[in-house]
């Protein structure tokens, strides 16, 4: 999904004057003279050894034990890919941005198929940063790829989005007090006066980026650009078509790459798939229905364990209803707790957050909210509000280990690809007309969806809807791949996908849960995959996977 700030977020939401920028429109597709990319298609990649950077990375994924280090550590290949900026006008004052690679070369060069391009989500992530972190999960791929990941422009150390003062996350620089937040500031707002402070917040918080560093890239971000980039990087390669694994996120980039480049697209898998065609509204609609309907699944799963390990209640129903009431119990009275406060916005992020990965934090949100309703002991809810990732960075099924000055930097990259791709500026009206359908389908997270509306607010650069733009028809067949109980991409966006694209793409269906199905343990998944992409066999028309 498009991942938005949580509801401690929209309590530091804002209406301020902000310059905006005038774009140049979208080129169009015949333009009467094409611009000249010439010298960014001749480009080869100079590979070199990744020095201190990324062997940091490593350490700090895999807890800086040399055992642990993987092998493939000695692999990793840097590099650069330069692009224009403005691809409409390449030579001209935008200049050129770099756009750093990271390369793991295959394992078996004699059946060496070419080169396999991931993103693993976001919009923000650091593709090289995942790839580092993500290693053993894609050992077989590597065999016969090349696994090539890059932090798309914005990100990183590709032309970063840098913005000036203080963000979400660094009280030590935030004010005693900022624009909708007291000393008990109401985390789920409905009145217009509270949602008028909130989008006042924000729009001061986005106002920081309305500076000389950030002016320089932020017109230029975006899916569509990105996409032209991939293509760049494509030639780069030394490549004659793209093959591609694309998560979350990725899935919209590798849409966006199919609609612009039919011809020069290959294997592409979109897993975890986004409906690029969605406005602001239908999309936070969109994400309020999947992650409740992520959250009943989670209830019916620990009602299944017994009283013993989930004392909400003796069905589903019973259990959804006490943690609607412990979430709406928090209103104005947070708990305090030794691992910091219990409030709304922890509460959220912790049933949130958690419902990315059954494997690995299901038990441990079930343990936290038995620990909250049978003792009132909120320790444990808060420490998994604290620790999980933040649902207000980047994310993806591949989450990657990185700096506390990197992730604050993929959180400006977030918001500005965000804010680039879609025309919509909601108000604090908007988000009053919505905000009571959107908190009926979901107590728990109806106000943090809704609020995902106002990340825009004051924005200092306009966008369009270039990226909703996929059709396809004249592209391969694509690889979809769907999870039923996806909570950031719901499974109904898979045949969405398939159908904007209209170029005859395969749905492959996980009967699971968690965000994406590789990140899974399931072979079935895996074989399909993997098999597609090596060999250029899709499965079955209808298939699941267990």
């Amino acid at each position: 999904m498009t991942t938005k700030g949580d509801i401690r977020g929209i309590a530091a939401l804002a209406l301020a004057a902000v310059a905006v920028f005038v774009l140049p429109g979208p080129v169009p597709a015949a333009a009467a003279t094409a611009p000249d990319l010439t010298r960014f298609y001749g480009q080869r990649i100079a590979w070199t050894d990744c020095g201190d950077e990324m062997e940091y990375q490593a350490r700090r994924t895999w807890a800086g034990s040399d055992e642990k280090l993987p092998a493939a550590m000695s692999r990793f290949e840097c590099g650069d890919v330069e692009v224009p900026r403005d691809y409409a006008d390449p030579k001209g004052k935008a200049g050129t941005a770099q756009i750093a690679a990271l390369r793991l070369k295959a394992t078996d060069q004699k059946r060496r198929i070419g080169s396999l391009v991931l993103n693993f989500g976001g919009p923000g992530l650091s593709g090289r940063y995942a790839l580092n972190s993500h290693i053993p999960q894609l050992a077989r791929l590597n065999e016969r790829f090349d696994l090539v990941a890059h932090d798309p422009r914005g990100v990183v150390r590709s032309d970063p989005v840098l913005c000036d003062g203080p963000q979400d996350g660094d009280p030590a620089e935030e004010p005693a007090q900022d624009p909708g937040q007291g000393p008990a500031r109401d985390q789920t707002p409905d009145t217009a006066d509270e949602v008028t402070r909130v989008a006042e917040a924000q729009a001061a918080k986005n106002a920081q980026c309305d500076q000389a560093s950030a002016r320089r890239v932020l017109p230029w971000v975006g899916t569509t650009n990105s996409s032209r980039d991939l293509d760049v990087l494509r030639a780069a390669l030394g490549d004659d078509k793209l093959h591609y694994l694309g998560f979350s996120y990725g899935t919209k980039l590798g849409a966006a790459y199919l609609h612009q480049f039919p011809d020069r697209a290959g294997r592409m898998v979109l897993d975890g798939v986004m409906d690029p065609t969605l406005d602001t509204r239908a999309d936070a609609l969109s994400s309020t229905k999947a992650f409740q309907r992520a959250l009943d699944n989670f209830l019916a799963d620990c009602v299944a364990h017994g009283a013993k390990e989930c004392p909400l209640g003796a069905t589903a129903a019973a259990a959804k209803s006490k943690v609607n009431a412990l979430f709406t119990g928090l209103d104005g009275k947070p708990l305090e707790t030794s691992a910091g406060t219990l409030d709304q916005a922890t509460f959220t992020q912790a049933v949130q957050s958690a419902l990315y990965s059954k494997a690995q934090h299901w038990p441990q949100l079930r343990t936290a909210l038995a620990e909250l309703a049978s003792k009132g002991n909120g320790t444990a809810m808060a420490e998994a509000g604290g620790k999980l990732p933040s649902a207000q960075l980047p994310r993806g099924p591949f989450p990657a280990v990185t700096s506390d000055e990197d992730a604050q930097q993929q959180e400006f990259a977030l918001r500005a690809i965000n804010c680039r791709d879609a025309s919509e500026r909601p108000t604090a009206e908007d988000y009053l007309a919505a905000v009571d359908e959107f908190t009926a389908l979901s107590p728990v997270f109806g106000h943090n969806t809704a609020a995902a509306m106002l990340e825009c607010t004051g924005w200092p650069v306009p966008g369009d809807n270039t990226s909703r733009e996929v059709g396809a028809e004249d592209a391969p067949s694509s690889l979809l791949v769907g999870t039923r109980g996806d909570p950031a991409t719901p499974y109904e966006n898979t045949a969405r996908m398939a159908a904007a694209l209209d170029n005859d793409s395969r749905i492959l269906t996980y009967e699971g849960e968690g965000h994406g199905a590789y990140t899974t343990d399931s072979t079935c998944i895996h074989e399909h995959v993997d098999r597609y992409l090596t060999e250029g066999t899709l499965p079955p028309e209808d298939t699941t996977c267990r």
